[in-house]
């Protein structure tokens, strides 16, 4: 299992930061939860940890690697993914399939 932590990290969309200075450990085997309001930055540092934003500032470490600002294939490669939500999902997939695509790009046993 991978560790992911996040060491004063800061996100830009665009031209500005909209996630400034954040630090989190996700433990192996453990869910962490982001709560927060819409625009609070939440799907911002999501898709910056698996490479779909671009860190301004800090580190984004999975298991001690820093992938901050590493191309999402490489991301994907080394066990990170950003499944969509809403009305991003494929719909007519079910939620074991739709899940299954975060994978696509990964061999078979990285997958599993």
């Amino acid at each position: 299992m991978n560790t992911l932590s996040i060491e004063n990290v800061s996100v830009a969309r665009g031209p500005r930061n909209v996630v400034h200075d954040v630090t989190i450990a996700v433990p192996p085997g453990e869910v962490t939860t982001l709560l927060g309001p819409n625009g609070a930055g939440k799907s911002s540092l999501a898709l910056a940890c698996a490479g779909l934003a671009r860190v301004t500032t800090g580190w984004i470490y999975l298991e001690g690697n820093d992938i901050a600002n590493h191309r999402p294939e490489k991301i994907r490669a080394a066990g990170m993914s950003v499944v969509p939500e809403g009305r991003r999902l494929l719909p007519n997939l079910s939620v074991e399939e739709n899940l299954a695509v975060s994978t696509f790009s990964l061999g078979k046993k990285a997958a599993a």
